[in-house]
């Protein structure tokens, strides 16, 4: 499975736009548009927030999957957790999927519960990292 990739210069540009969006925000001269203008800077965070959220959760879970899902020697030794994984596995997956069928970024970030997935995948991950390194 690909892993999505968000190359610094575009993540830059993000970031420019960002800060463009809340200067924007503290004119005086914002009220004509200032509905256009805080949509404009809720959306950029969104987006922020996704490629941030990705990022981690695509690193853990490639060193993860690696793991639980493809050597057996672990997978057997894992038992329960390595089953419980699958799910979280998928999940990424069908992601990972979304994320290339969807050729623009602002459509993908703008997934239906894409956010709160994504963080709940970091928090499965994260447990799952910590249970490999007790035992």
């Amino acid at each position: 499975m690909k892993l999505l990739i968000f190359n610094d210069d575009n993540f830059n540009a993000l970031e420019e736009q960002m800060l463009t969006a809340y200067n924007f925000n503290n004119n005086r001269f914002k009220d004509f548009l200032e509905d256009k203008i805080n949509n404009w800077v809720n959306l950029l965070n969104l987006m922020n927030d996704i490629i941030v959220l990705l990022k981690y959760a695509q690193t853990k879970w490639s060193f993860l999957e690696k793991m639980f899902v493809q050597s057996a020697e672990v997978k057997k030794e894992l038992g329960e957790k390595a089953v419980e994984f699958v799910k979280y596995d998928d999940k990424m997956k069908s992601i990972l999927t979304l994320g290339m069928k969807t050729s623009n970024v602002r459509s993908f970030c703008q997934s239906k519960n894409l956010k709160e997935d994504l963080k709940s995948l970091c928090h499965a991950f994260d447990d799952a990292e910590d249970y490999l390194n007790k035992n």
